[in-house]
Parts: structure tokens; sequence; C-alpha cells
């Protein structure tokens, strides 16, 4: 299983530039703990992640969420869309060439 909180916190804690002993520290944690986030083998309390989110600038779902398939279904979503635009337009295309099929005879 993929850890997605732990791979989070880690990409957020490294883009403000703070080691895991200064995350710790602010949330009043050991290092360790918050090592073991960001390595999966523990997953930080909705109390902790509030604090993290706090201490990184950041909302919670910017934790608990995977960015890249949330940008994937919305991509996924207005492809289909416009796929979907596509087919009406030759649903209703098709649908006047059998209306002026039967108009013929």
């Amino acid at each position: 299983m993929v850890n997605i909180v732990g791979y989070n916190i880690r990409r957020l804690r490294k883009s403000k530039r703070l080691r895991q002993e200064e995350l710790a520290e602010k949330i009043n944690v050991s290092d360790a703990t918050v090592s073991s986030w960001e390595t999966g083998r523990t997953e930080p309390s909705i109390d902790k992640i509030r604090e993290i989110c706090a201490v990184l600038h950041c909302n919670m779902t910017d934790i608990v969420e995977d960015g890249v398939s949330r940008y994937y279904a919305t991509t996924n979503i207005d492809t289909a869309i416009d796929e979907l635009s596509d087919i009406s337009g030759l649903i209703d295309e098709t649908i006047e060439r059998l209306k002026a099929i039967r108009n013929k005879y």
C-alpha cells in the first residue's frame, strides 16, 4: 500500500526546508515519530495533522490526499466530458441522417 500521508508530510516539510527534527520540535513529538510517519510505519492523528498543517502552511487535503490521483481524476473527467460531447454531436448527426432517410421513403 502506498504511504500517501507520509510521502506528503515529507514532501511538504522539505518544500519548507525543515529537517525532521525541526518539524518534530514545532509539533511536540520526537524526530523518530516524524520519521515513522514519513516511512509509513505509523500515521499521525488528526490533531497532529492539523498541527503539521499549521507549521507547513497547508490544508489537510494536501497531506491526506493523493495529488496525482486527484489530478488524473480531474483530467479524466474533463476528457470524458469532451469525448461525450463529441459523441453527442455524432448522435445528433446520425439522428438527422436517419430522419432524412425516413423522409425519403
